[in-house]
This record gives C-alpha cells, structure tokens and sequence, in this order.
C-alpha cells in the first residue's frame, strides 16, 4: 500500500485535479498517509489544498510539518462558516473525499457552481445521503467516483502510466515517504488493529514475520 497503491493514487488524483483546471482543492480526512501525500503534491503543481480533519493535534500537524495554511477542524462550531468563506475566496471546485455518509453532499454545498467531488473511500462506513438535487442539478455540480486501477486504465496512456511508476518510485523516498509508527509480529494482530485504530494519523502499523512467534 505505502510503496504503490497510495502513490499512484495520489499522482492518480492530482492528474484530474489538473485537468479539471482545480487552482485549490479540498481534502477529506487530510491528515491520513494519502491525504499528507496529496498536500504535499498539490502544492508542487501550484494548486492550494484546503485541508478537512477531525482533532487539534491534526490542525497543528499539518500546518506545523506540512505548511499547510488552511486547515479546518470539522467539530469546531464555525467549521461550516470558516469552510464556505474559504472555497469562496480560493476558488476550491474540487474536492477529494473519502469519508461518505454526508459529508460528499456537505463538500459540494461549500462549493460554488460547476464543483466535482470525487469519492475514493468509505471511512464512515454509511452510504453517500443528504443530496439537494436542485442545487445540485441547478449549479452544475458533479459527483465523480475513483479508483485508482480504473483511472488510470481509462485516462492514461501507456507512456504516461510508465511516467507515474517511475514517479512513485522516486518520490517514496522523500515527498511520498510513509511514517511507519509500530511493529508487530503477525500473532499480535488484534493488538496491532486496536493501536492502529487509537493512532491513526502517527503512522502505519506493520506486520513482520521475524518478529512472530
């Protein structure tokens, strides 16, 4: 996941935030391995992440480690304010999103018109709900899913997939280096699924033969 899938995602997205002519773009649960990835990519390409988490130390990581300006607590009570006046002023019409439930809909209603969401994940487990259709039908809106396997079979070109690997490749060392938080061996899987779950955003979890017994 960390060496191939995340990357090419991230590379993935990037490439249709571009030919979406994106100058800023949201990101759901932004504190994630792939959503600091896409920070830090975008950023490169000259196009300003607007950046979604759910705790302070989150706010403080990104902003602190990744020099993200705009970071937004979705608990805080001006959140919904905050985000609005944000994608008014940055022109955010993209939005890379991973959550579902309510928050695509949520996503496209900071938006202004002719936005796209893109879901690539399900984290709140609950299906995609609480769409307006008129405004969405009305301001043009689009609501786009994305698998990375998918896109690039269907919108890159051999030349240009070869071009991503070797990115990926070479960006696994620096701008895609993945933070490994803990070790397990594979007889201590539950405990290694309970501290994923409690530290999430410090880093993957990895599982090891030499260190099962």
């Amino acid at each position: 996941m960390a060496l191939f899938v995340n990357p090419l995602s991230a590379l993935s997205m990037v490439h249709r935030c571009q030919a979406l002519k994106a100058d800023a773009v949201v990101i759901t649960a932004a504190a994630s391995q792939l959503g600091r990835m896409l920070i830090k990519l975008l950023t490169s390409k000259g196009i300003k992440p607007v950046c979604v988490v759910r705790r302070q130390e989150q706010v403080d990581l990104l902003k602190n480690e990744y020099g993200a300006q705009h970071v937004f607590l979705s608990t805080s009570d001006d959140y919904k304010k905050q985000m609005a006046e944000t994608c008014k002023e940055l022109n955010a019409k993209v939005c890379l999103e991973c959550i579902a439930g309510d928050v695509p809909a949520e996503m496209l209603e900071f938006m202004g018109f002719g936005s796209t969401c893109i879901v690539y994940g399900a984290l709140s487990e609950k299906p995609m709900g609480n769409l307006n259709p008129l405004g969405f039908i009305g301001a043009g809106k689009t609501l786009e899913s994305f698998m990375m396997p998918i896109y690039m079979a269907q919108k890159l070109t051999p030349a240009e997939i070869g071009e991503f690997y070797k990115q990926s490749e070479l960006l696994c060392t620096s701008t895609f280096k993945t933070e490994v938080n803990k070790r397990f061996g594979f007889h201590q899987w539950k405990e290694a699924m309970q501290f994923y779950y409690e530290n999430q955003t410090a880093g993957k979890v990895l599982f090891r033969a030499d260190l099962t017994e």
